[in-house]
Parts: structure tokens; C-alpha cells; sequence
């Protein structure tokens, strides 16, 4: 058993002991080192989140101003046609209107034409029937 305890002589307790401070010196070096890279990879992280976030933004800006110009030029648009056709049907009512009016007269011209048995006189109407006044 004394064979055992004599490798224990100051000299190998004290490269035992500069062994182990040596590795707790590593060990605290690589932790340091590697919190050093994970801080630096973070900020390279965070760096290029705020580059991709600006520049998401900036699209997402340009896809929005872009659809407001689809929106507004779409709703002219319709307006334009909208317009355009309330003037056509308008236009149209007052053509039929017209026509309307011409017809009447050429129908009251031809009932009323010299000559034709039982001519009357404008306004004078069948017994019972009211006429209709043109305005």
C-alpha cells in the first residue's frame, strides 16, 4: 500500500495542480471565446433582421402605393363609364322622347289632313277619354 501513496510527492502534486489550472484557464478561455461568438453571431443576426425588416417594409410600401394607384385609376374608371352611360341613357331617354313627340304629330297630322272624312281639331277628344297633355 505504501507503494500507492508514493507517487504522491510535491513535485507531481504541483504539475497536477499547474495541469488543472491550465485546464480551468482553457475551459474559461473556450467559454469566453464561445460567448464571444454567439454574441457576435446574434448581433450579425439582429443586423440583418433590421436590413431585411426595412427593406420588407419598403416593398410592402411600394405594393401598397402601387395598389391605391390600381384602386383609384380602377374607381375613375368606373366613374368614367358610369357617367358615360347615365349621359347615353339620358341621352337616349330624350331621343325617345323626341321621336315620341314626332310620332304623335305625324299621327295627328295624318288623322287631321284635309280631305279625310270626320277630320277634328287637335284637343278634341273621344266622349269619355281623357287626353294626355304633352309637357
Amino acid at each position: 500500500m505504501t507503494a500507492h501513496f508514493t507517487s504522491f510527492t510535491p513535485e507531481a502534486m504541483r504539475a497536477f495542480g499547474h495541469q488543472l489550472a491550465a485546464d480551468a484557464r482553457r475551459r474559461t478561455e473556450l467559454i469566453e471565446d464561445t460567448r464571444n461568438r454567439t454574441s457576435a453571431m446574434l448581433a450579425g443576426f439582429r443586423s440583418q433582421h433590421r436590413e431585411a425588416e426595412a427593406l420588407r417594409r419598403q416593398r410592402a410600401e411600394r405594393e401598397a402605393d402601387g395598389r391605391r394607384l390600381v384602386t383609384s385609376e380602377l374607381k375613375s374608371g368606373v366613374h368614367a363609364l358610369l357617367t358615360r352611360f347615365e349621359l347615353g341613357r339620358k341621352e337616349m331617354a330624350g331621343d325617345l322622347r323626341e321621336m315620341a313627340r314626332d310620332l304623335h304629330a305625324a299621327c295627328e297630322a295624318f288623322r287631321n289632313r284635309p280631305g279625310r272624312p270626320g277630320a277634328r281639331a287637335r284637343g278634341e277628344g273621344k266622349p269619355g277619354h281623357a287626353r294626355k297633355r304633352q309637357g
